[in-house]
């Protein structure tokens, strides 16, 4: 008797595949997509971090474009005061007309932790004075981080400043009378749990009536 020895192969009719060579394509097909998937999250994530920034970068902008129109336009107050009234690393305040009301306002940014406060005082009386009565106080910007990184919201220069070193007035010891251009650089981290990381926007300021100030 002959004897006949049957090998089975582990095959789907018609394919020609094996079962372990389809669960190795599978395996392969598996992992590319985890593989691409892992690599769209990181693009989609990518997009969201530079989409947050110039949202952040973009609104801190916009907050600076007033405060800077009311640098620029300061001028003595309304009874006479010199347009800068104080100055310190992060605070700075003068007189300026803010509502085109005629009379000059004091205003004052100041940053206190994480927060810079916008203060005005509208003068009144007869004579004008500035009372701390009037004083109206508002959050101007949150999420700053200027304190924590070390680094000055406000920087003053002189008429030698152009535009490299030098040129800086102290704020401890300098003249109020000898600035002539404000320095204001923000650093932001509206999150520090969430992207994006830290964003700094800055800009420089002319005071246009301290030109003829000496």
């Amino acid at each position: 008797m002959k004897r006949y020895s049957s090998i089975h192969k582990n095959t789907f009719s018609g394919n020609g595949y094996t079962v372990i060579e389809i669960l190795v394509v599978m395996a392969i097909i598996g992992v590319l997509g985890i593989i691409i998937s892992k690599f769209q999250r990181d693009v989609f994530s990518f997009n969201r971090y530079f989409d947050n920034s110039l949202s952040v970068g973009d609104s801190a902008q916009k907050l600076l474009r007033p405060m800077t129109a009311e640098i620029r336009s300061a001028s003595p107050s309304s009874h006479g005061a010199y347009p800068i009234d104080a100055v310190a690393d992060n605070s700075f305040s003068f007189y300026s007309d803010i509502d085109n009301d005629g009379l000059k306002d004091w205003v004052k940014y100041s940053l206190s932790g994480t927060t810079i406060s916008k203060e005005t005082i509208k003068p009144s009386g007869n004579p004008l004075t500035y009372s701390t009565a009037n004083k109206v106080t508002k959050t101007f910007m949150t999420g700053v981080r200027n304190i924590t990184d070390g680094i000055p919201v406000f920087t003053y220069y002189d008429s030698t400043y152009t535009g490299g070193s030098g040129g800086v007035v102290s704020p401890s010891t300098g003249s109020l009378s000898s600035i002539r251009l404000i320095g204001v650089k923000i650093r932001l981290d509206p999150d520090p749990n969430q992207s994006p990381n830290t964003i700094e926007v800055s800009t420089q300021v002319a005071i246009r009536n301290l030109k003829v100030q000496q």
